[in-house]
């Protein structure tokens, strides 16, 4: 059974870290790794799937937040409007940037409800 990708950059970042190798190329090479793939693991860096996607303008606590007051707002049994959340986050935003001009995309409302499963939509 071949090893997966994932197997093969932590035997390549393994043997360079012993010294197998004198370079990272030549690791990726050897272990038929991407070499831009090793080298940022090797940085230490976050892939994508564990990072803050570049297309949120919020931060993940500031999100976070945002999502608390929605839920206790609905335990008290007053429902958020999409707008209303869209003029929640664009006053967060402005804020935590200290820019007046910032601005949220119009369909935001709709994605960060759509990325948060506990949060849903109803209609009476």
């Amino acid at each position: 059974m071949p090893l997966s990708q994932e197997n093969r950059i932590q035997m390549a970042i393994a043997a360079y870290k012993n010294q197998k190798f004198k370079s990272i190329l030549k690791a990726a090479e050897i272990f038929g790794v991407p070499e831009a793939t090793l080298h940022a693991c090797l940085k230490e860096r976050q892939s994508r799937a564990e990072t803050h996607a570049n297309g949120h303008r919020l931060k993940a606590i500031e999100e976070e937040t945002l999502i608390q007051q929605l839920l206790e707002a609905d335990k008290q049994g007053f429902p958020i409007w999409p707008e209303f959340l869209h003029s929640m986050a664009q006053i967060l935003l402005c804020e935590c940037l200290q820019d007046p001009t910032a601005v949220l995309d119009i369909n935001w409302a709709y994605k960060f409800v759509k990325r948060h499963p506990e949060l849903c939509t109803r209609y009476n």
